[in-house]
């Protein structure tokens, strides 16, 4: 957790990125969300590294001596950490405290593990307005610092704002802010405001205000049935009934106003993506 492997099969002739936190806390959060128990060694030994490594020295004032974090580790630190917590609630819930109890038997006697409900296919997903989360103090500071972090590194440029990979002054690289980056500091902020920590809402505003200024503004024709409602027509019966309709493709780049890759500039699958999920986290946030 946090430590550089020795000759590294993922990344060969190359140097093994340096993310440490990211490296830390994306594990947590896939492991907690695929219905790990938060007591499993693995989990329990790497929150204990991220409490100990990530501070505000690191991630908001990039101090020498202290682990360092990006727009990217911010979120996924608070995303680990909400799926943590559903983790231990799903436990509670489910009556699995007890490791003893975590265990069933098959037709012939043997043990059989138990799994949790993982991401949320049954009980979980119902109760989830009844959740009250209760952070751990040290936990608690984690979110607050990945905040302060994330608010820190927010830049206002093209007529919006967003975000890139450091505050500005540390990478002027071009671009100032693309939508990579933007999508995944609003994901780690809706997983803040989830676990009850407050932020200054108006960057999503600029955000907003970017993405619709970046988003194609033509495109291809497709051709599509759209799902519209009686109601929707004036008509008492609610019944929904498929229309044919034209709409045009309009999608996102990486970043619009790049000079170094002429890529960035195109439109494609995983941006528009990324794209639409940080407008509906806004307008979930917002409204």
């Amino acid at each position: 957790f946090g430590k550089f492997p020795e000759n590294p099969p993922t990344y060969g002739s190359g140097t093994p990125h340096r993310y440490l936190i990211a490296r830390t806390a994306f594990p947590v959060q896939a492991l907690c969300m695929a219905g790990c128990f938060v007591d499993d060694k693995e989990i329990d030994t790497a929150m204990d590294w991220l409490r100990e490594n990530y501070t505000g020295n690191g991630a908001v004032e990039s101090l020498q001596g202290y682990v360092a974090s990006t727009t990217y580790e911010d979120a996924t630190l608070l995303l680990a950490i909400e799926a943590y917590y559903i983790s231990e609630w799903e436990t509670k819930e489910a009556g699995l405290s007890n490791p003893k109890k975590r265990f069933t038997k098959d037709e012939e006697g043997n043990k059989v593990p138990i799994k949790r409900w993982g991401i949320e296919e049954r009980g979980a997903k119902k109760k989830k307005k009844d959740r009250n989360f209760k952070l751990d103090r040290k936990d608690q500071k984690l979110c607050e610092i990945a905040v302060k972090a994330l608010e820190s590194r927010f830049r206002k440029a093209y007529g919006g704002g967003g975000w890139r990979y450091f505050r500005r002054g540390m990478d002027e690289s071009n671009p100032e802010v693309d939508i990579s980056a933007t999508q995944y500091a609003i994901l780690g902020l809706k997983a803040a405001s989830r676990l009850g920590i407050k932020y200054d809402k108006s960057m999503l505003v600029d955000a907003f205000r970017l993405l619709r200024d970046q988003q194609d503004k033509d495109g291809p024709v497709v051709k599509a049935k759209w799902k519209k409602s009686g109601a929707d027509q004036g008509k008492k019966s609610p019944r929904l009934v498929d229309i044919e309709k034209e709409f045009k493709a309009r999608g996102w780049g990486y970043a619009r106003q790049s000079t170094h890759q002429e890529l960035d500039k195109q439109t494609y699958g995983s941006m528009t993506a990324a794209g639409v999920n940080a407008l509906i986290l806004i307008r979930d946030e917002l409204i």
